[in-house]
């Protein structure tokens, strides 16, 4: 089975190109999402009320933008709340593995070269789309401020460095992702 790591900066169409796969009858794991899936268990969810405090809680669930708020302009704070979370993430992902039949699947996540987990993946895809338009989509889409957004690319891989440790650079600005997209995978099958 050939594992693909899908990744970009965010507000680069990661989960446009996951949707595409999906539509075209692949199985996605979605990093970001399971991660979400994780503060469910209750010893993870001690651990980071433990980390961070009771604050990230409201009537017993997480709120997520409290967590942010926290983590993301104290990179030790995200470093520590990462090693929480990702082992979890990595087993989650085992276990999905498990399940899976096709000859190819894929992996999203919006830190899969920053964490390494771009090695355990046979080929790695970079959606890219310049800093302009993920700066407005991101915006757009979290109404949030150009300095949240900022602040969130910081803790990102840099643009230059994710295409050069990708095998496929996905411009999600042009036509022809889709196509470009198509006879990719295909080249995988044979």
């Amino acid at each position: 089975m050939i594992i693909v790591g899908l990744t970009g900066g965010i507000g680069s169409g990661k989960s446009t190109v996951a949707a595409i796969l999906k539509v075209l009858g692949y199985s996605v794991y979605n990093s970001d999402d399971r991660a979400k899936v994780a503060y469910e268990d209750p010893a993870v969810l001690q651990k980071v009320v433990e980390l961070l405090g009771g604050e990230v809680l409201e009537n017993h669930q997480v709120v997520f933008s409290r967590i942010a708020a926290l983590v993301f302009d104290h990179p030790a704070l995200l470093v520590q709340l990462n090693a929480i979370i990702h082992p979890w993430v990595k087993k989650d992902f085992d276990r999905w593995m498990k399940k899976q039949k096709e000859s190819i699947v894929f992996k999203e996540s919006a830190l899969l070269f920053e964490t390494g987990i771009y090695r355990s993946c046979d080929q790695n895809i970079w959606v890219d789309a310049t800093e302009q338009t993920r700066m407005r989509r991101v915006m757009k889409r979290n109404n949030w401020s150009e300095a949240q957004v900022l602040s969130r690319m910081k803790q990102q891989i840099s643009p230059e460095k994710g295409k050069a440790l990708a095998d496929l650079v996905l411009k999600n600005e042009d036509d022809f992702l889709v196509p470009l997209l198509l006879h990719w995978i295909q080249g995988l099958e044979r």
